[in-house]
C-alpha cells in the first residue's frame, strides 16, 4: 500500500516513506529556469530565477531480494507561501512508487514528524507518526511530470499551495528483485508561480479500500463508493494497485472516468477548461478493481508488493483547502 494521506481514525498499514534535507545541496529554495517546456517564469525576458524547491534523497540501499520503503523528511525551501504549478520527479530502476506528503498534526497544523534530514525505513505507517500526513503528488514512472491547468475556467491558474518551509516527507518504495545489492535515489522538483500571481488552490482526493480480500483460485472484483467534496471540479484521475490487478477504474455510476490495465503504469485521465469534470449533487465516486489470484493464498490490503494488494483511486479537485481521503466509503475531513 502507498501512503497517500493519513488520519487517526484510519489505523492502516502503508508504505514507508523517503524524505529530503533542508541544509544539504539537494534541497534548493530557488530554481533556475532553462526554458524547458512548461517551465518558464517570465517568457520573453530571458532565463529568470523561479520560485520553488528541489529535493534529492541520499543513496537508498536495498539488499538482493528485499523490498524496502524509505522516508526522507525535509522542509521545503520556499521562504514564503507559494503555489506550485508543476512537479517533476525521477526515480531509478526498481523504484515502484514515489509520493510527496506534507506532515501535520491532528488539527492540520504543520509539524515535523522526524527532524529534517532523517532517512528512515520504519515508523511511516498510517497508524504511526505519519498518520496525519497529506498526499500531494504520486508517481509510478521513472520520469514523470504533473503540469497543473493554467486556467480554472475564470482565468486564474491552479496551484498546490505550500507554506513557507513546509514540513514534508518524500516516499520511495523499492523492490530489488536482482541477485546484487541495489543503490538507488529519488529526485523531486516543484516549480511555483511567480510572486503576486493569483491562483486557485487544488488538492488531492484519495480513495482506499482497506476491506480488500482476494481469495485464491480465480478472479475477484471489488467495488466501493465514496462521497465527493461538494461544489468542486476535478481535473485529473488515476489509480494504484499491485501486481494481481487486471484492471482498476474510477467511475461515476456506469461511466468510466479512468481505466488502468497496467499496474506498473496506471492510466491518467485529465480534464481542462471549460470541460473540468463535475459530479452532480449527491453523486458518489466509485472505485472498482479486478484481480486474478493464483498465488495459493488469500491476499488482503497492505503495503507489500510481494504479498499484499491495493485498490486505490487518485484525483485532483478544486477549489480546495486541503487534501481529502476516503477510507472505504467514508470521506474524512
Amino acid at each position: 500500500m502507498d501512503p497517500f494521506a493519513c488520519r487517526r481514525c484510519a489505523r492502516l498499514a502503508v508504505l514507508v516513506l523517503l524524505v529530503a534535507h533542508p541544509t544539504r545541496a539537494g534541497v534548493d529554495p530557488i530554481l533556475v529556469d532553462d526554458f524547458e517546456s512548461g517551465d518558464s517564469c517570465l517568457w520573453g525576458v530571458g532565463p529568470e530565477t523561479c520560485p520553488g524547491f528541489a529535493v534529492t534523497t541520499p543513496p537508498l540501499l536495498v539488499q538482493p531480494g528485499e523490498e524496502a520503503v524509505f522516508c526522507y523528511y525535509f522542509h521545503t525551501g520556499n521562504p514564503a507561501i507559494q503555489g506550485v504549478r508543476r512537479i517533476v520527479s525521477s526515480m531509478e530502476d526498481k523504484t515502484r512508487y514515489l509520493s510527496l506528503l506534507t506532515t501535520h498534526d491532528a488539527l492540520g497544523n504543520p509539524v515535523d514528524v522526524q527532524p529534517p534530514g532523517t532517512l528512515s525505513t520504519a515508523g511511516c505507517t498510517w497508524f504511526g507518526p505519519n498518520e496525519n500526513s497529506r498526499r500531494i503528488y504520486t508517481a509510478h514512472g521513472l520520469e514523470e511530470e504533473l503540469l497543473l491547468p493554467t486556467d480554472d475556467g475564470a482565468g486564474d491558474p491552479l496551484a498546490l499551495e505550500f507554506l513557507a518551509g513546509q514540513p514534508a516527507v518524500l516516499v520511495a518504495h523499492v523492490l530489488n528483485d536482482t541477485v546484487d545489492p541495489l543503490t538507488t535515489a529519488v529526485t523531486l522538483t516543484a516549480f511555483a508561480h511567480a510572486s503576486g500571481v493569483v491562483y486557485t488552490k487544488t488538492a488531492t482526493l484519495t480513495t482506499v479500500d482497506t476491506f480488500l480480500t482476494i481469495p485464491t483460485g480465480g478472479v475477484t472484483v471489488t467495488t466501493e463508493t465514496c462521497p465527493v467534496p461538494s461544489a468542486v471540479k476535478f481535473w485529473w484521475f488515476s489509480t494504484h494497485t499491485h501486481g494481481l490487478a487486471q484492471q482498476a477504474a474510477l467511475r461515476n455510476g456506469a461511466s468510466d472516468l479512468v481505466v488502468s490495465t497496467n499496474w506498473l503504469a496506471p492510466a491518467v485521465t485529465a480534464f481542462g477548461p471549460p470541460d473540468f469534470y463535475e459530479f452532480d449533487p449527491g453523486e458518489p465516486i466509485t472505485y472498482r478493481c479486478e484481480y486474478l489470484n493464483n498465488s495459493g493464498q488469500t491476499v488482503v490490503f497492505g503495503e507489500s508488493y510481494f504479498g499484499d494488494e491495493n485498490c486505490t483511486g487518485l484525483a485532483y479537485f478544486f477549489p480546495a483547502n486541503a487534501p481529502r481521503t476516503c477510507i472505504n466509503s467514508t470521506l474524512l475531513p
